[in-house]
């Protein structure tokens, strides 16, 4: 049989990863069929997980059969992430009333193509329900059902899914697309929002008879039907798992308070370099950051006064630099986590800034931070990419 024309997969099934056998002739030599089924190609990577006898030295050994879908040389592919996550059962595994298995480790232990495809939708454990990915897509825009569904979720730092099979996957709330973010917002109030309508002359002024009331009528009608077809194209490209199936290949984590300034350059789960700054901005005694003091109270002319303002300067200055290094990297990213409470956002986000233009893939840290220095910001690190996994035995 010949491969698929459109296979869902492509990266994986040029190399020949994944293959659906068929060993009822001994003697002939084995057809294959590229497997383009995310949701079987998982269940057999679920197998490899779970089946703790199994031995992952053999070269090309065939693991969890299901239907003649077979794992192969993919094996090899994904032989370390199956241990780590073994590693993570054996350690942190706990058997619940459910007879569940429970891990805690990082999003990348499961392959990247997996999230898009296999999770049904979030689910609510408060009221042990699952309100599917199709039906959030469909009412994304109404502003009442997404904030009762904010309510559901909760106010904590993750968000909790089900998988088509049972598996249930918390995941940090950066890392996936359900809600609209401050800067997505930002983006759509900054331009018109039916400037789109322009695009049709049909609709434009010049076009109508206004002494025509026909003509009016149906004018109108084609308004109403373009504002229609354009609120379905917004729902259609409703991506929720966009960073996560982008497997994370260059993203950025930026911490700026007080005075310090950290960022990190960020590829898959290794930090690549990182760059920090400290400068003396915050009033000691009065605790107030000189930059806010100015806007309430006279201005001071003291020697530690005018040193803060001055270091103020070079402070974002050096962010500006430091952004400046690496536009490149920045423009292409998947995804930049910042934190920059108060006024630190104007220094990324404000008019002619660095990150003004690429601010859709900015999201603003849903964490508590205490100060900006590489310190912190790996324990940020280590909580943003946290995966915790219930696998479902039945």
């Amino acid at each position: 049989m010949e491969p698929t024309e459109t296979p869902i997969v492509p990266s994986l099934i040029s190399e020949g990863l994944f293959t659906l056998c068929d060993d009822s002739d001994e003697g002939k030599e084995e057809e294959k069929e590229v497997c383009h089924d995310e949701n079987q190609l998982y269940l057999n990577y679920r197998g490899c997980v779970l089946d703790k006898n199994a031995d992952l030295g053999g070269k090309k050994k065939e693991y969890a059969s299901l239907d003649g879908l077979k794992l192969d040389e993919s094996l090899e592919s994904f032989k370390q992430t199956i241990i780590n996550l073994r590693s993570c059962l054996k350690s942190s595994s706990k058997i619940e009333e459910s007879k569940s298995l429970t891990c805690t480790t990082t999003i990348f232990s499961l392959p990247y193509f997996f999230y898009p495809s296999i999770i049904k939708g979030i689910h609510i454990p408060s009221k042990s329900i699952t309100i599917e990915i199709s039906t959030i897509a469909a009412n994304r825009n109404d502003y009442e059902y997404m904030k009762d569904l904010r309510k559901d979720v909760g106010q904590g730092k993750s968000i909790t899914f089900e998988t088509f099979n049972g598996d249930i996957l918390t995941i940090h709330k950066n890392m996936v697309n359900i809600f609209k973010h401050e800067f997505e917002d930002e983006e759509e109030s900054d331009d018109n929002k039916f400037a789109f309508l322009s695009e049709e002359a049909r609709v434009g002024a010049d076009y109508i008879d206004y002494n025509d009331k026909g003509a009016l009528l149906k004018r109108q009608r084609e308004i109403l039907k373009k504002i229609d077809d354009h609120k379905k194209s917004k729902e259609a490209s409703f991506a929720p798992f966009s960073v996560l199936g982008s497997g994370l290949k260059n993203w950025f984590i930026i911490l700026c308070q007080g005075g310090k300034f950290c960022i990190a350059k960020i590829q898959g789960d290794q930090i690549i370099e990182h760059k920090s700054d400290s400068k003396y901005v915050q009033r000691k005694k009065a605790g107030k950051r000189q930059i806010n003091f100015d806007k309430t109270s006279s201005c001071m002319t003291s020697v530690g006064s005018q040193m803060r303002r001055n270091n103020e300067r070079l402070h974002q200055e050096h962010i500006e630099e430091t952004l400046k290094f690496y536009k490149e990297d920045l423009d292409s990213s998947d995804l930049i986590l910042l934190h920059a409470p108060g006024v630190n956002k104007l220094f990324f986000i404000g008019p002619d800034k660095p990150l003004r233009e690429i601010r859709a893939k900015v999201r603003t840290l849903n964490l508590q931070v205490t100060t900006a220095n590489y310190t912190e910001l790996k324990k940020v690190f280590d909580k943003v990419i946290e995966l915790k996994i219930c696998f479902n035995e039945n």
